[in-house]
């Protein structure tokens, strides 16, 4: 504390007027000749300068609250001045005689109930200041001059009490003070750490209970990974355990990287279900699967299985073990209890708004999955059900006895509850994906907020603090639990608080750290710098020396703290295993590759080393035992007893599959729905033929149990006890009910089925559906050969619940920034585009159909080029640099090519029915690539356009060349296939093609020609005045109408687009118009929008045009709000798709709504209105944002 002293024996203390401490209920005066509490006269309270000083510790967080107060705030009658809280804020208002209405300032930190703080507030005449814990926490300068005061005045401790109204605090008081001037910031700052240490420990809320074992993740509620049982001698490899199946991630990699972070990898923030973690208590070890959808018990000594209980979805999360209860939650959104010995139910909770399956992942899940497990303390449960607000995420507190709900609280903030859920005593503390965790009341629920830092699903709760990550850059953030903002980060893939000390494991080295004396030089320090002055406008010469000669000594002060806070660390050692970090006893169990290893937690020092058949993904310990959970799912113990290995495998056993599918079934991937299966012949059949994953539904428990006896393909086999067809529209390959047939059996699984392909037998009956009428298709990278940018599908809207989520995820997606070919969607299947690769998947349940690479085939920054990729009558056609490609559009199989002539590429592509019609260009002409130079290049103004020299067109059954016609300069931008015609802009006095600036186009006697599909001819050509052109050049055609899209700079960084409608037979101009960007300036592309021309509308952003004449449809100077992030719009028939922050949707005459708000699309187009769904592929690869869910996903139409 010299460093204190030194510092305070600058300040003396005056115009102190009063000093009260309690001690219990009694009320002391020990300071100050000021007045007494009560009704006093205004002469008697401060008037010019102020200072309130309170020690309390908050149990409430209820409205208004005053400490101290002396104050009237009667409707527009308002004197004096009151500090207490607010919610859970601190708050300070004072009335100064500039504007006789009292201001109120609101701190940012957030206290727990129960916990002591300092709060200071001070008023000088000009500026309110409100400090806690010596620390400047907000201020203002709103009210000025003397205080204002009623004649009489009640001085309250403990109460707001003006003439009208009472709002007593609630919770303990310490000491007040009350200054007639302005106390020096050091001052209290310094008396603060002095008082902090001899407060009396509170307890409020739930009392913290002690947990025998390891009974959740994590060991604890706090997720400490701390035991103080102790682990004696070396521990051997006593069992392995290895389930049928492996764990199935919720999630996949993250990105290969982010460009503009110039990160060369990132790491993945939700990591909770990589392994089957397990728990244990009273001489049994649990573990949930993800893959078979149980939670399974095993006897702890020797690994052999005790009992399993299925659900009717992934169990993603480790159970909560209790004296004689198992508690856990499913994806199948249903909260379940069971009994400890036997693995009976004893209750089952639906956290789910309703009965709903929707595909993700090869399952069928609830829309509302129990995504963080549960947590339970107090006989009360806590969980969540969802991970998308739009749809609904709810949080609960149940009776973990009965089930019955105690509270219930929707979360309509950008949530989405994913990971171990943590308790305090008085909050509920929620993992939110890949954002940072919230904070609940635990009482009812409340909203607490969310806190700073970089988000992920691991999380560890200490007495003060919350630790939370890693974050894209593995890196650890802390912050106090109660103040949401970060306080600090570190790099670091776990960290272990045991006692006084933490243990920080990064992915070399192991570092133990004295966090007690380290947290208290930290605060230390932090109250220190706060206090730092900063001389006035108005300060003379001597004044500002004082202050420089302070600052100097403050500067020391630190300078000291900073080198005891570096010798805080006690010890560091390499240490290679990083996977898994625990605290046991006096040890620290660490985990990697093949290895469990001890060390002493006082030294560092090895005391044992084990191998393991696996690498390390997590650890437990309870009664002496080491329980290791591997990569692909196995289980092992270590004890000190001696080695004697079990291996169970349960064996792999199907009943004989005797019945008989149509041929046309072998092979599908997807899903089947078996039901009422008399045998299990059927599910069979289907698992040996197909590669379906098979959800078989009957209607009593027992049933269920039969199916799961006698099938074990249980990654592949789901069991729905169900009266009715839970399931979402068109998610289903095939259908079987061996009952009898007919028309009456086969309609209700005629809405499951898959349009176009989903096949029924029902009874001796089958039945194909037909493809669905009025469903769209996005064939070309702008919708259709024509680049109308819009679907034109009758079904997409902007009423959307969700169809299915999972898939392709980040990894292997081409950077965001770099705007690569958007994905199209033909027949029901989406295809994908990676880095130089192609994915397939099902738009209706989103089933990988194939994965393939083709090299040199991806292509960066296509709003300057043209579409290379389309899709249409079972085929996919890809210009793949010099060569022209057709793929099997179910299968990915090579059907035909042709090549490029020598050192030429293939540029733009397009389909009509008979021919692929293609620009030729000179090799390299298209940017490929992929950095952070590209990235900046992309977004600034005045890009080169990618320009060809030639126009061809080939067969499209023999790949045979039909004919071809050079040109000087042709923009890939601008070309489109309508109609039987092919049209382009020509940019006739250009030097030639490659990579031509838009300017040099506009001013090299640009002409816009069309030419007949089938023979090449020309048809028209149509002089152009583009002299302004300085960014993108967009041809648009729908039936007779052409629109010619060119974009100029209106200001330093404002664009604007003009706007030529013309006629497509013969290029007659019609009518123009001039629209400047939609207002968000061109750091994101605002200046290559490209317009969407619709039935009888043209929207170009921000405003929509009568197509015929031309007149503004809009209201106002805006049509479309100002919108948050790069990318460009998608439309359905009547419905408009855009980036805005997230993806939202906005009907031709609606409003704009949220299609999800916890994911972030494309900077390009990836919002795909089409097979009558709206699909969102995952387009936000090397995002770092604190988004939650970086996934695929497909809504369908209410």
């Amino acid at each position: 504390m010299l460093i204190s002293t030194l510092l305070l024996s600058l300040v003396v203390q005056s115009d102190l007027l009063g000093e009260w401490v309690l001690n219990g209920t009694n009320l002391q005066r020990v300071a100050g000749n000021g007045p007494k509490l009560g009704v006093v006269s205004a002469r008697q309270l401060p008037s010019k300068e102020l200072g309130v000083e309170v020690i309390c510790a908050p149990d409430s967080t209820g409205q208004w609250c005053a400490v101290l107060s002396s104050v009237e705030d009667n409707g527009s009658y308002e004197r004096g001045w009151v500090l207490g809280n607010h919610g859970d804020h601190f708050f300070f208002g004072v009335v100064g005689s500039g504007t006789n209405q009292i201001h109120y300032i609101q701190g940012r930190t957030r206290f727990e109930e129960g916990t002591w703080h300092q709060v200071v507030g001070t008023y000088d005449g000009e500026v309110q200041r409100l400090y806690v814990d010596g620390v400047l926490d907000t201020q203002a300068s709103v009210t000025s001059g003397s205080i204002s005061y009623a004649d009489t005045h009640t001085l309250a401790i403990g109460s707001y009490v003006d003439a009208n109204e009472r709002h007593d605090f609630v919770g303990s008081i310490h000491s007040v003070r009350l200054w007639g001037g302005v106390p020096k910031q050091e001052d209290f700052a310094g008396r603060w750490r002095q008082v902090q240490p001899e407060l009396p420990a509170r307890t409020v809320g739930f009392p913290e209970e002690t947990l025998e074992g390891w009974p959740t993740f994590g060991g604890d509620v706090r997720r400490s990974n701390a035991t103080e049982q102790e682990l004696s001698g070396k521990p051997r490899l006593t069992w392995t355990h290895t389930p049928l199946s492996k764990p199935s991630p919720s999630w996949g990699d993250p990105a290969d990287g982010s460009h503009w972070q110039k990160l060369e990898s990132m790491t993945a923030r939700v990591v909770h279900d990589r392994a089957f973690f397990p728990v244990s208590r009273a001489g049994r070890v649990f573990y949930a699967s993800s893959s078979d959808d149980g939670v399974h018990a095993l006897d702890a000594a020797s690994g052999e299985r005790l009992w399993t209980f299925y659900t009717e979805g992934p169990v993603r999360l480790a159970p909560f073990v209790g004296e004689n209860r198992v508690w856990f939650g499913s994806d199948d959104g249903q909260v379940y209890c069971l009994d400890v010995e036997s693995g009976a139910l004893i209750w089952r909770k639906p956290l789910a708004p309703e009965q709903r399956r929707i595909p993700s992942n090869g399952k069928l899940i609830s829309p509302w999955p129990v995504r963080t497990g549960v947590a339970v303390a107090n006989g009360v449960l806590y969980a969540t059900a969802g991970l998308f607000p739009e749809q609904g995420c709810f949080a609960f507190a149940l009776d973990a006895e009965s089930g019955e709900t105690l509270w219930k609280q929707t979360l309509d903030k950008s949530v989405s509850p994913q990971g171990y859920l943590l308790l305090s005593p008085t909050r509920l503390y929620v993992p939110s994906g890949r954002a940072t965790p919230f904070a609940l009341d635990r009482k009812d629920g409340a909203w607490k907020g969310q806190f700073g830092g970089p988000g992920g699903t691991w999380a560890l709760l200490t007495d003060t603090e919350l630790v939370t990550g890693p974050d894209d850059q593995g890196q650890l953030a802390v912050a106090s639990r109660t103040g949401l903002d970060q306080l600090a980060s570190f790099q670091g893939k776990h960290l272990v608080v045991s006692g006084g000390h933490s243990y920080l494991q990064t992915n070399a080295v192991l570092i133990a750290m004295d966090r007690e004396r380290r947290k208290a030089l930290s605060a230390e320090r932090d109250a220190l710098a706060g206090s730092r002055l900063a001389a006035p406008a108005d300060a003379s010469d001597a004044e500002c020396r004082k202050i420089e000669q302070e600052g100097e000594v403050l500067d020391k002060a630190l300078e000291e703290i900073d080198r005891m806070m570096a010798a805080c660390m006690t010890w560091s050692v390499s240490e290679e295993l990083s996977s898994a970090t625990i605290v046991v006893g006096n040890q620290i169990v660490l985990g990697g590759n093949g290895l469990v290893r001890g060390r002493d937690a006082d030294t560092g020092k090895e005391r044992w080393r084990t191998k393991v058949p696996g690498a390390v993904q997590g650890l437990a310990f309870a009664d002496g035992r080491l329980f290791v959970a591997l990569d692909g799912g196995a289980l092992c113990c270590l004890a000190p007893e001696s080695s004697r290995r079990i291996a169970e495998t349960t064996k792999r056993r199907s009943p004989s599959a005797e019945f008989t599918l149509p041929d046309e079934l072998h092979g599908r991937r997807g899903y089947a729905l078996v039901v009422e299966p008399t045998r299990c012949d059927a599910i069979a059949s289907v698992l040996k033929s197909t590669e379906l994953s098979v959800a078989a539904l009957v209607r009593t428990w027992e049933e269920a149990a039969t199916i799961r006896e006698q099938v074990h393909e249980r990654e592949r086999l789901q069991v729905f006890v169900n009266d009715g067809l839970p399931f979402t529209d068109h998610c289903m390959e095939l259908v079987i009910h061996e009952g009898s047939g007919g028309s009456a059996e086969i309609e209700p699984y005629r809405r499951l089925l898959r349009p176009g392909t989903g096949v029924a037998l029902v009874g001796s009956k089958q039945f194909t559906r037909p493809a669905l009428e009025g469903a769209g298709a996005w064939s070309h990278a702008l919708a259709d050969s024509g680049n109308s940018a819009s679907s034109m599908d009758r079904h997409a809207s902007d009423d959307l619940q969700l169809q299915w989520f999972g898939g392709p995820g980040p990894a292997g997606v081409v950077d965001r920034h770099l705007r690569s070919a958007p994905p199209l969607c033909v027949d029901g299947i989406l295809v994908i585009q990676g880095q130089d690769q192609l994915r397939a998947v099902d738009a209706y349940h989103g089933t990988l159909l194939w994965s393939r690479d083709f090299e040199g085939l991806s292509r960066m920054a296509v709003v300057l080029d043209g579409g290379y990729q389309a899709a249409d009558a079972g085929e996919l056609w890809l210009a793949q640099a010099n060569v022209l490609r057709c793929v099997d559009l179910r299968t990915g199989l090579d059907l035909r090519e042709a090549r490029a002539p020598a050192r030429m590429e293939f540029g733009w592509l397009a389909l009509d029915e008979e021919r692929v019609l293609v620009s030729i260009q000179p090799e390299g002409t298209s940017r490929r690539d992929q950095s952070y130079g590209e990235v900046d290049l992309q977004f600034k103004n005045e890009q080169p356009l990618i320009c060809s020299q030639m126009l061809a067109a080939y067969d499209r059954g023999s790949v045979r060349r039909l004919w071809k016609r050079e040109f000087r300069c042709v923009p890939n931008s601008s070309l489109a296939l309508s109609g039987g015609k092919v049209f382009g802009v020509e940019a006739r006095k250009a030097a030639g093609p490659g990579r031509l600036l838009p300017s040099v186009v506009g001013q090299a006697g640009p002409t816009l020609f069309a030419l007949d599909a089938e023979r090449g001819r020309p048809i028209f050509d149509e002089a152009l005045d583009l002299a302004d052109m300085r960014h993108a050049l967009f041809v648009s055609v729908r039936d007779d109408t052409l629109v010619l899209t060119s974009s100029h700079t209106l200001s330093d960084d404002v664009s604007g687009f003009h706007l030529q409608v013309r006629s497509a037979s013969d290029g007659a101009l019609r009518w123009t118009a001039h629209t400047p960007n939609n207002g968000a300036g061109s750091s994101h592309g605002e200046q290559v929008h490209h317009p969407v021309l619709l039935e009888n509308v043209l929207v170009a952003e921000p405003r929509a045009y009568d197509l015929a004449s031309g007149a503004i449809l809009s209201d106002g100077e805006w049509w479309m709000p100002k919108r948050r992030g790069c990318g460009t719009l998608s439309a359905s028939a009547d419905t408009l798709y855009f980036r805005d922050h997230n993806p939202r949707a906005r009907k031709i005459d609606g409003q704009t709504v949220h299609v999800t708000s916890v994911s972030r699309p494309g900077c390009w187009i990836n919002i795909l209105p089409a097979a009558g769904l709206v699909l969102l592929p995952e387009a936000s690869a090397g995002c770092v944002c604190s988004f939650p869910v970086q996934t695929s996903m497909a809504f369908l139409p209410r």
